[in-house]
Parts: C-alpha cells; sequence; structure tokens
C-alpha cells in the first residue's frame, strides 16, 4: 500500500542480516543516525528476524527496540519481554527432523535454549540426526534440503516453513508462525494500524512482513520476488539503504513526525 505521506508512521520495523546489517555484521554510522533521530521523534523501532533472541542479543542491547519478532516469530518480544513465544512440539519436532535427516547439514534450537549443530560450532552440541530430541523446538534449519522436499515435510510434520531460499537453506518452525504472524502481534499490542509502520527487508519471508506492516520497503540486494512485493524499493544494505529511505521519506518533513 503506497502511501504519499509519512507524517502517520509510528514504527520502523527492520529485518537484521542484509537489511539493516552490512556485509560485516554492523549498523553504518548513517544508518544508525537516522534511526536515532526518528526515534528521537517519536517514532518506534522494531526488529523482525530469523536471529533467535541469543543470536540476536547483542542487537537487542545495542538498540534497544521497542519490539522485536525473532525466530521467525517463534518468539515476540515487547519493551525487552517475551509476550508470545510457540515451539513445535516433540512429536513435531522428531517427525521434522527425521525427515530432513538427509540434508547437508542442519541446526535447531531447543525449548530451554540449548542449540545443535552438524558442524563443531561455538555454542553449539554436536548434532546427530539419529538421536530424538526429548523436548520442544523453537526452530530447525536445514541446508541443501530440495524445496519440494521442504514443503511437503512441513504439511506432513504439521509445522511451518518460515523461510525457504529455493534448494539451498530452509527454516521450519511451529504452526502460527512467521515475521507476518509475529508482527501483527506487535502491531496489536502497540495499538498501531497498517501503514503505521514501515517494514525494510530483503527476502522472501519479509513479503509477509511488509503486508502486516502495510507499507513495505525491499533492499537494493533483495530478491526479486521481494522487490516484486514491495511497495518502495531502496538501496542495499551496504549503501546505506534504510538510512536514505527514511532521510527522504521521514526525516525531510519540515513538520516533523
Amino acid at each position: 500500500m503506497k502511501i504519499q505521506t509519512f507524517s502517520d508512521v509510528r514504527l520502523i520495523a527492520v529485518d537484521l542480516d542484509g537489511t539493516l546489517l552490512t556485509r560485516d555484521k554492523d549498523i553504518s554510522p548513517r544508518t544508525m543516525e537516522a534511526l536515532e533521530v526518528c526515534r528521537e521523534r517519536g517514532v518506534m523501532l522494531a526488529f523482525a528476524t530469523g536471529r533467535s533472541e541469543t543470536a540476536a542479543r547483542e542487537l537487542l542491547e545495542r538498540l534497544e527496540p521497542d519490539a522485536a519478532v525473532l525466530a521467525y516469530g517463534a518468539q515476540v518480544m515487547l519493551h525487552g519481554q517475551t509476550i508470545h513465544r510457540r515451539f513445535m512440539s516433540k512429536r513435531v519436532a522428531n517427525a521434522v527432523l527425521q525427515g530432513a535427516a538427509g540434508a547437508a547439514k542442519l541446526r535447531y534450537q531447543l525449548k530451554d535454549n540449548r542449540r545443535f549443530y552438524t558442524e563443531p560450532v561455538e555454542g553449539c552440541s554436536l548434532l546427530d540426526p539419529s538421536q530424538p530430541v526429548t523436548q520442544p523446538m523453537e526452530h530447525l534449519a536445514a541446508w541443501e534440503l530440495p524445496e519440494r522436499q521442504a514443503r511437503a515435510l512441513a504439511k506432513s510434520a504439521g509445522c511451518a516453513l518460515t523461510q525457504v531460499v529455493g534448494d539451498h537453506w530452509c527454516n521450519f518452525s511451529a504452526r502460527g508462525t512467521g515475521k507476518g504472524a509475529g508482527m501483527r502481534r506487535v502491531m496489536a499490542a502497540l495499538g498501531l494500524e497498517k501503514g503505521q509502520a514501515v517494514a525494510f527487508g530483503d527476502e522472501s519471508c519479509d513479503v509477509e512482513f511488509f503486508r502486516a506492516c502495510g507499507v513495505g520497503v525491499a533492499m537494493g540486494n533483495a530478491d526479486d520476488y521481494t522487490r516484486a512485493h514491495a511497495d518502495y524499493l531502496t538501496d542495499d544494505n551496504n549503501r546505506d539503504g534504510i538510512a536514505a529511505f527514511l532521510e527522504r521519506y521521514l526525516l525531510a518533513q519540515a513538520s516533523g513526525i
């Protein structure tokens, strides 16, 4: 829903990797300044990311967003407190784990925040696909799992396929999750309507997030699908795409926000 004025915008919602963060996994000074000025004018900030709370902790502490949609909507935070969290049951989790066992790599996080990976990585225990999980699971990521197989697996196991990048990478979460579902919870909690939030993203999973906010902005490095479903386009994440958009459409308003 492309709009003519941004005077009603009360929330800036950003994906992290490939959007807010540069290729060096940092936030540029220009983007940081633009966000700070918007917040000084009363506009709130939210994250919408596939990262878990653990993986996003440094950024959560650094920016202190008003809200955060984490792990593709499996966890939603408001003012630093979790207001919603959803897991795949042990039955569903084990069905997904068994069905994805042939993937090149697997990674999952359990309810107690323990992480497992098929490769040795700091902070993760070594994952053995033949060993069943004994508690609910927040999410499971699989690499080199054919998209058709991933979609069929999500349907048969009874979970959501919250991210898919062709045959290269995908993510499974509990039913009812996703960036869109998580952001709708944030919007409701903050008393906002569509059009009062502007979303920035770069991948197909961000499209439902765009729709929840009402205004979607695709980064210059976004995939074709995301660009086609965005209301606006901006520069890429390494060229201050978020800052360029905010400066042009929000900060340039003489009357303020």
